[in-house]
């Protein structure tokens, strides 16, 4: 296990830090409205100062979320050991959620919230949507890994 160390956190500290501040310079000289992109330095003051009203939006956004991602999680791996036992299941379905992995989530966002509102339930479904290609093809080639070691092994 990698212990804490300044020189593992000093350079991508040191590059947001720098970011920030080349973003703040830059809104600030070209005069881009606030309504289009806000200063860092207004960001930070909101939070600060809306703490109380955000922190609880913060915590439900938190617990869509990770229910989002649960759902892909036990919905990608049961797709995925279905696509790795049956190469028939595999041909059919892979390609929808190759598919589905690249439409934009801006796409497919207005109809979440058609189809669910405004609310936890549109966030959950986004989150399940962006996050379950990745489970997919990761079990996938994990699986695929196995199969192909303990048919080498077998040999």
């Amino acid at each position: 296990m990698k212990t804490f160390s300044i020189a593992r956190i000093a350079p991508p500290l040191l590059t947001f830090v720098i970011g920030v501040a080349i973003a703040e310079f830059a809104i600030r000289a070209l005069g881009v409205s606030p309504l289009i992109l806000p200063r860092p330095s207004a960001i930070w003051a909101a939070a600060t100062n809306d703490a109380g009203a955000l922190l609880p939006a913060l915590l439900q956004t938190t617990r869509s979320v990770l229910a989002g991602l649960t759902l892909s999680i036990i919905g990608g791996v049961l797709a995925a050991v279905a696509m790795g036992t049956s190469a028939w299941i595999q041909r059919a379905f892979y390609p929808y959620a190759i598919f589905f992995q690249i439409v934009p989530i801006v796409a497919i966002a207005p109809l979440l919230v058609i189809w669910f509102g405004y609310g936890p339930s549109a966030v959950i479904a986004a989150a399940a949507v962006v996050s379950v290609f990745p489970v997919i093809a990761n079990t996938l080639a994990g699986l695929r890994r196995i199969l192909a070691s303990r048919s080498s092994a077998s040999r």
